[in-house]
């Protein structure tokens, strides 16, 4: 008997009886063994390399300047953009300040307290531990005013106190990825070294500026938005 996994891909099922055909034994012919071990690679793969990668950044007894290092249920602050030295995870934004935080959901919520932006853009994207986002505080969703976010595990079911948005996480391990808008100097020279952390280094003989948005709003795609210019200083 063969079916469809939730791929789309067909595997031989067991009959009625719980055996397979009699004319195979139940053995896979090795091109059904090489679908089953690709299917098997790619449903464990993402949990495995969360879970690497939280124990890499989390064992320590305080979130640390440098490194993207904080305990579990901390948020670890990076000071400077990461550079090509960075490997803890696979290409991280060049142009981007991490503060980013493991949670453990297992025995109770934890609750995530946001200020007001007065405006700037910022988002808390939120992932399971399959990788997938699962929530997104921030500008887009939720707007720019001050808010407070009870995130809570799957098996939860208590009660939470006034003033607290729920948002349900479909696994007990979160990763929380902070990020925002910010003043972005691009220039040759350092900006001065209370500027440094937001100073991404330019070719002295000019260079070429691109944008990226993430999930952007309909006005972007039509061009009723538009960005703010570059204001050129010094």
């Amino acid at each position: 008997m063969c079916g469809p996994d939730h791929w789309g891909r067909n595997f031989r099922q067991p009959d009625d009886r719980g055996g397979y055909d009699s004319h195979d034994n139940g053995t896979p012919t090795p091109a059904e063994a090489q679908q089953i071990a690709t299917a098997a690679y790619v449903y464990g793969y993402p949990i495995v390399l969360m879970d690497i990668i939280k124990d890499k950044l989390t064992p320590v007894p305080a979130p640390a300047p440098f490194g993207g290092l904080a305990p579990i249920n901390q948020f670890a602050k990076a000071p400077t953009t990461p550079n090509a030295s960075v490997k803890i995870i696979a290409a991280p934004k060049v142009d981007t300040l991490y503060a980013t935080a493991w949670l453990n959901l297992t025995k109770e919520p934890m609750v995530l307290s946001v200020p007001t932006t007065n405006g700037r853009y910022y988002l808390m994207q939120m992932l399971d531990a399959w990788t997938n986002t699962f929530a997104s505080p921030g500008t887009r969703t939720t707007g720019t005013g001050a808010g407070n976010f009870a995130i809570v595990g799957p098996r939860w079911n208590g009660v939470l106190p006034t003033g607290l948005t729920k948002i349900e996480s479909p696994t007990n391990m979160v990763l929380i990825d902070a990020d925002g808008s910010l003043d972005i100097y691009i220039q040759n020279a350092s900006p001065g070294p209370d500027k440094e952390s937001n100073w991404l280094p330019a070719p002295s003989n000019g260079f070429i500026l691109v944008l990226r948005l993430y999930w952007p709003q309909e006005s972007a795609l039509n061009g009723l938005w538009v960005p703010p210019g570059v204001q050129q200083v010094g």
